[in-house]
């Protein structure tokens, strides 16, 4: 396996992931869209690469034809045209995330790692 890794993307089988994913892979977990479309398929080989490394997926996806693999979940929604399709993922994505932030006591909105926050730019 060919691996080249930057701070912020990593080259695996010459394919660029958009974060560094060498890192403990069996600790990852991740939600990826896969919508029916240009770009579906790139989006489940990056599951599917993530997956064989350990890794634990969702992907949310109109697509009829994937089934659950392992390490991937196959969480279906109803078609949407290519301009609704961001929102009615991503919305209730932010609302599970509020959820389980508040469930853990964590402040949404709040920087946790951050040492400095500006407030006035």
């Amino acid at each position: 396996m060919k691996k080249i890794e930057f701070e912020s993307f990593e080259l695996i089988d010459d394919h660029c992931h958009p974060f560094p994913v060498s890192r403990e892979p069996e600790d990852f977990a991740g939600i990826i869209f896969a919508p029916q479309g240009p770009g579906s398929d790139m989006q489940l080989n990056l599951a599917r690469d993530l997956a064989a490394r350990g890794a634990r997926i969702a992907i949310i996806t109109d697509r009829e034809d994937l089934e659950n693999e392992n390490g991937i979940l196959i969480i279906r929604q109803k078609y949407a045209n290519e301009f609704f399709a961001p929102l009615s993922q991503i919305v209730p994505v932010q609302c599970f995330g509020d959820y389980i932030a508040k469930s853990r006591g964590i402040k949404v909105g709040e920087f946790i790692y951050g040492t400095k926050v500006t407030v006035i730019q």
